[in-house]
């Protein structure tokens, strides 16, 4: 499995510098259990864990089974959002 980004304690976090890379690396770990980080304000930070289940041009769907989560059940993201640091992938180990 080709990845593109740093490790932490957590795993692989996705720190890409181009949308096209970007979006293949979330297209490389379809399937894959992530955590996402999403900033949401100035301060408000929600952290939720689902699955890349699907990839498309622009967006990639996480689905998740916690519904408490900013992840209710099925939500999309664009790859701007990583891009922008709206949001941090990382893979669960």
């Amino acid at each position: 499995m080709e990845a593109h980004g740093t490790s932490n304690k957590e795993g692989f976090v996705m720190t890409e510098v181009s949308i096209p890379k970007i979006r293949k690396s979330v297209r490389a770990h379809t399937g894959s259990e992530v955590k996402v980080r999403a900033v949401n304000g100035e301060e408000k930070v929600e952290i939720a864990r689902g699955v890349i289940s699907e990839t498309y041009p622009s967006v990639f769907v996480i689905t998740s089974e916690n519904y408490e989560s900013i992840c209710n059940h099925k939500t999309s993201f664009s790859y701007c959002d990583i891009l922008t640091r709206e949001i941090e992938l990382s893979l669960c180990s």
